[in-house]
């Protein structure tokens, strides 16, 4: 005899499912960069300062690279 499935195992499965869209809905439309604010800096246009750490605009803030944008933000030379 097959036994049949509880509905309380396809509500957890659902539940499940939602969390895991939700989840992905925050991190790819919520925590996005959108915009980047440049302080300290007297010597160059903010925009070279942004172009130089490769930012880029409209991904995930958990995916940025910080590594990557320091050392771009470093080659500019007059950065201390």
């Amino acid at each position: 005899m097959r036994r049949r499935r509880s509905p309380l195992g396809w509500i957890a499965l659902l539940i499940v499912l939602l969390i895991a869209l939700a989840a992905f809905v925050v991190f790819r439309y919520v925590f996005v960069v959108r915009n980047v604010s440049i302080s300290g800096n007297r010597n160059l246009p903010d925009e070279t300062v942004i172009r130089a750490a490769r930012i880029d605009f409209g991904s995930s803030i958990f995916f940025a690279d910080e590594e990557q944008m320091r050392k771009g933000v470093n080659s500019l030379g007059t950065v201390k």
